[in-house]
């Protein structure tokens, strides 16, 4: 039970990451300078994508541990590219039109398939 809680907490550090780098390239503009480097490794967002990146892959560590490689690889990947995709509707307000909902139909389908196989 416990490695497939690790699994939940790496795919949730996925997107995690991902919604921060994102809010972390919104608001930095990197002209090159010294200074907008140094206001770039002050911002919080990337260091809280960072911190989630290490809880992402720890947990994903102590899950493939138990879980097999062909599972665990399929769901953390599936799933954060649903929750990525989803985050990215819901905070940032990016488009998601019938294909997208139509690819992360298959996703799910795929995921079924590939693990109760």
């Amino acid at each position: 039970m416990a490695y497939w809680f690790a699994l939940l907490l790496a795919i949730a550090g996925n997107i995690g990451a991902n919604v921060a780098f994102k809010k972390f390239t919104n608001d930095t503009e990197l002209s090159g300078t010294w200074s907008s480097l140094a206001t770039a490794l002050l911002h919080p967002m990337l260091w809280l994508g960072l911190l989630l990146g290490i809880l992402l892959l720890g947990s994903y560590l102590v899950a493939i541990r138990q879980i097999p490689l062909s599972v665990a690889y399929t769901l953390a990947t599936s799933l954060s590219i649903i929750g990525i995709t989803c985050a990215g509707a819901f905070i940032f307000g990016e488009a998601v039109g019938l294909r997208a909902v139509l690819g992360i139909g298959l996703v799910i389908v795929g995921v079924a398939v590939i693990t109760t196989a």
